[in-house]
């Protein structure tokens, strides 16, 4: 999406931000790996599948802590793990979240690291989209491997703890089992899980979470009053409780493919117009690639709920066969 080509309503929502409902028991997580971090340093994922907020928690953790690589003190560095990514890359990638140019070889970039580290005071490092180290997004499992290898000697020469962000699949870096290893290593390969927490999950909110669903949903509603603040732009309560299930069906439980939606339809009327079932009726059938057996905005109050229990099932079905 170019927001140069946007109206202002529509970069203005979609720059907009709510707290995450999950976002208070992340961040024990994290206060957790934070306070380890320079003594005990822990290795920790932050899971759940595309667009359940994951991007959104870290955001927000990096706008509470200082990660500004141009000063003194950076008690958190946060980067992307690309695809084909190596190890590195990777080094040269946190040195440069540091507001500093990587330079040598990858012994002399990783003694770079851990200068600026202790230096800087870094408790935390952030490596989100860490499923790109996997074996499908690297040259096999042996890049995966010399992946996790790095990450480990990362925390244990910096004693900064690590936050690994990614889809569920995050998790089996942990075990460090993607190369067959001599047996006088193995003891050496479990340290990466024998100092982890239980992953911290956010997971797809179901049907049945209603509750759950409905506090995002309040979320929105703050944005949607702002909108109609600045901008004049009407859009229907996203916390009654009918369009609430409308909106449910429309991203399957995964709440953050309603921005997408919400972006499109604001992006149709003008400012002082009004968003209506009708505008996100269309806009779901243009930008939504993943569809309900029904378009939600058309149907009739009464046969939302028997779609929305035919959506529950599908997803639990794709679930099993994950």
């Amino acid at each position: 999406m170019d927001k140069d080509n946007l109206k202002p309503h529509t970069v203005f929502f979609d720059n907009a931000r709510f707290k995450h409902p999950e976002f208070n028991q992340v961040m024990l997580g994290v206060q957790e790996l934070i306070k380890c971090g320079g003594s005990i340093p822990v290795v920790n994922c932050l899971i759940g599948p595309s667009r359940v907020g994951k991007s959104v928690v870290i955001e927000q953790i990096c706008k509470q802590y200082s990660i500004d690589p141009s000063a003194q003190v950076q008690p958190i560095v946060a980067i992307e793990i690309e695809s084909k990514s190596t190890p590195k890359m990777i080094l040269e990638a946190l040195v440069e979240a540091m507001g500093v140019k990587p330079y040598g070889n990858t012994r002399k970039i990783r003694n770079q690291l851990n200068d600026l580290a202790q230096r800087k005071g870094v408790r935390l490092f952030i490596m989100d989209e860490t499923q790109h180290a996997m074996p499908e997004h690297q040259n096999g499992s042996g890049g995966t491997q010399a992946i996790a290898d790095v990450l480990k000697l990362i925390s244990d020469k910096t004693k900064a703890s690590v936050l690994l962000v990614g889809l569920e699949k995050t998790k089996n870096i942990l075990l460090n089992k993607f190369v067959k290893r001599q047996s006088s290593e193995s003891s050496e390969e479990k340290q990466m899980i024998g100092r982890s927490f239980p992953p911290i999950h956010i997971p797809r909110i179901k049907l049945k979470q209603k509750q759950r669903f409905m506090s995002v949903m309040k979320g929105y509603q703050q944005l949607f009053v702002l909108l109609k603040s600045k901008y004049g732009i009407a859009f229907p309560d996203v916390t009654d409780e009918t369009i609430a299930l409308r909106l449910w069906i429309a991203c399957r439980g995964y709440f953050g493919r309603l921005r997408f939606l919400f972006d499109f339809a604001i992006e149709a009327v003008d400012v002082n117009g009004k968003v209506t079932l009708d505008i996100l009726e269309k806009t779901y059938d243009r930008v939504l690639s993943e569809k309900a057996s029904s378009n939600p905005f058309a149907c009739k109050p009464n046969e939302l709920l028997n779609i929305a229990r035919t959506v529950e099932h599908q997803e639990s079905l794709d679930a099993e066969g994950k």
